[in-house]
């Protein structure tokens, strides 16, 4: 963070001209203090919002769980593989005669329009 580098580079620069001070022989004043990190609290507000996220995040993840468990009890049992068979049977039968059926009656429909225009044709009087 740029405010942690700042007040390093500001302790850092103190340092050097307290520490250029005592080698001159010079009155250098009180040693700096290091001083408290700016980004301290930044850094840890960030963690304290980041600790409940992952707080929030468990608890939903229990709760959906619960959930979840709660639906596979209360869930129909899986039927057995025979009853599977038949079920595939019967749809595909049900299916299948439908679309049969709907054959044989356009089958019909097509040749009761077939006989009559036969008899359209043999008849001298229809143009």
């Amino acid at each position: 963070m740029k405010a942690s580098k700042d007040a390093a580079e500001a302790y850092k620069t103190k340092a050097e001209a307290y520490e250029a001070a005592v080698k001159a022989g010079q009155n250098p004043g009180s040693c700096p203090a290091p001083g408290a990190d700016p980004g301290e609290a930044a850094s840890t507000r960030a963690r304290e919002i980041l600790d409940e996220a992952r707080r929030q995040r468990d608890d939903a993840a229990r709760a959906v769980e619960r959930a979840i468990a709660t639906a596979t009890h209360h869930a129909p049992a899986k039927p057995s593989t025979a009853r599977q068979i038949k079920a595939e049977f019967l749809d595909y039968e049900g299916s299948q005669a439908l679309v049969e059926l709907t054959h044989v009656l356009g089958g019909a429909a097509k040749s009761t329009a077939g006989i009559f225009n036969f008899g359209r044709g043999r008849n001298p009087a229809d143009p």
